[in-house]
């Protein structure tokens, strides 16, 4: 059992580094991740720095759900898998005023 209250649907924020860090040109120390699907050792989820400014901010807005995430094309290319034994912080969930969110802190080589 993880030691995260993770809940699917929820916003959240944390430090993560992936298990493939060193095969990947960029990633984000920091994602900002809606949790689509809970597994026993991790989520699959978006991490909304990946995507453009105004879907990012439709998403945010509520103008965009998880269903219409999970129906479009352009979007579903960001879905990560992510391991809880990666996780290298606290998870901060987000209730309420989006304009508190910043963008990533990404790593490139």
């Amino acid at each position: 059992m993880p030691r995260y209250k993770i809940k699917e649907g929820s916003l959240i924020r944390y430090r993560y580094i992936p298990k493939f860090k060193k095969k990947l040109l960029i990633y984000d120390k920091e994602p900002l991740t809606i949790v689509l699907e809970l597994k026993p050792d991790g989520f699959y989820g978006i991490n909304l720095h990946y995507l453009d400014d105004t879907t990012h901010k439709n998403i945010l807005d509520q103008k965009i759900t998880v269903k219409d995430i999970l129906k479009s094309p352009k979007i579903l290319q960001f879905i990560h898998r992510y391991l809880y034994s990666h996780i290298q912080s606290a998870v901060f969930e987000y209730k309420g005023d989006s304009k508190k969110l910043t963008r990533g802190v990404f790593v490139r080589k």
